[in-house]
């Protein structure tokens, strides 16, 4: 007997949705207070693009001055958040620094859940896919740390899905997704190793035209400065909290503190993923197989993932769902989708990494349908 029935997924998703409506809505009134704001993870995109509108560049990576402007726009002292981001994101930040914060915050919010609902549904046209994406807990973290991780799911999945079909459009999107260059390192290996040449010329040119508009608009300046906080540094410079990573590399860092184990258990499987990804891109199965993989392995590829990110995950799951959920799987895709909230506090509380070892098992199972499609034959889809 299958245990998850549409019925039941619209009830129970149902309930979980209306909670975090009501939750969402305090978070938003606490938002627009005209002081002691409530702080979240947004401050720092709305004042880059603020600091960008007036011309002080060099105020955005300068951490100290930032925190100083975050604070003024808060009216509050808070830890420090800072805007790690490449230039090119400036580009779009400005344009909601000319909103108001707390409305800037909202519009945000509700068009990073849309677009991520809409993306995966096009994706898996399922009446359910939008019912357990918006009751997905990886939703609500996102909009709860006013982060960016379901705009940046929502562009790889739309070039996903654009891939098989419009080719220049997908590699547009691909191109669009470079700020984010360590979640997206290993698309160049799919393509390649794909022979999908029209999209990696286009998302190369998109990304080169990005930085000229960038230098453009913005100046060499912007770029010197991001160079000048950009290293190894990053993982510890203001403050960053390894309890809200999903990496390996942050997962043995939470448990040790020992920066060296923690590049000894990253590094393999860095070096591993192109070598899984070139590989896996020339097999004869499933596309939907192939990008579950892809948006797995970005994750545990990259050093520097954040539970906001685990966005890619949830379209891993829709691409193994889409493919067809076996019985004994089920408890595995539930207890992936439901476990964000018990990761960050188990991580908080307790420093247990469950985060990456969820997205291993994830990746484990891909690979495990992989293999038995490559031994039956393959298909294409």
């Amino acid at each position: 007997m299958v245990w998850l029935t549409e019925r039941r997924v619209r009830l129970y998703c149902g309930l979980i949705i209306l909670f975090y409506l009501c939750c969402w809505s305090a978070m938003l009134w606490f938002t627009c207070q005209p002081d002691n704001k409530r702080v979240c993870d947004f401050v720092q995109f709305w004042t880059a693009g603020k600091l960008a509108n007036e011309g002080k560049l060099a105020a955005i990576y300068d951490f100290d001055t930032f925190i100083k402007e975050e604070q003024a726009v808060l009216g509050r002292y808070i830890d420090p958040i800072v805007f790690r981001y490449p230039p090119t994101l400036l580009l779009v930040v400005r344009g909601l620094a000319y909103l108001p914060y707390g409305f800037a915050y909202g519009l945000f919010a509700f068009c990073s859940v849309v677009a991520f609902t809409i993306v995966s549904y096009v994706i898996y046209p399922h009446s359910f896919v939008p019912w357990l994406v918006l009751a997905c807990p990886i939703v609500y973290e996102n909009v709860s740390f006013g982060q960016n991780g379901l705009i940046n799911g929502a562009i790889f999945g739309l070039s996903l899905h654009f891939l098989q079909k419009r080719p220049l459009l997908a590699g547009f999107f691909f191109g669009l997704l470079t700020y984010k260059v360590h979640l997206v390192w290993l698309v160049p290996f799919a393509l390649i190793s794909g022979r999908h040449w029209k999209t990696l010329i286009v998302m190369v040119a998109t990304a080169l035209l990005m930085v000229l508009l960038s230098l453009l608009f913005l100046g060499q300046s912007s770029w010197q400065a991001f160079a000048a906080i950009t290293g190894p540094n990053t993982f510890f410079q203001p403050v960053v909290s390894f309890a809200d990573m999903v990496t390996p590399w942050g997962g043995v860092y939470l448990v040790t503190e020992n920066v060296s184990l923690a590049w000894a258990v990253q590094l393999p499987l860095t070096l591993c993923a192109p070598v899984q990804i070139f590989w896996l891109w020339r097999q004869d199965v499933s596309f939907s197989l192939k990008a579950a993989v892809l948006l797995l392995l970005a994750l545990i590829s990259s050093p520097y993932a954040f539970v906001y990110d685990l966005s890619l995950m949830g379209l891993a799951l829709i691409f193994l769902v889409k493919e067809g959920v076996q019985e004994r799987e089920e408890k595995y895709f539930i207890l992936a989708w439901s476990f964000v909230f018990l990761s960050s506090l188990l991580a908080a509380a307790h420093s247990l990494p469950l985060a990456p070892l969820v997205v291993l098992a994830m990746t484990g199972l891909a690979w495990r349908r992989l293999l038995i499609a490559i031994i039956a034959g393959g298909t294409s889809s």
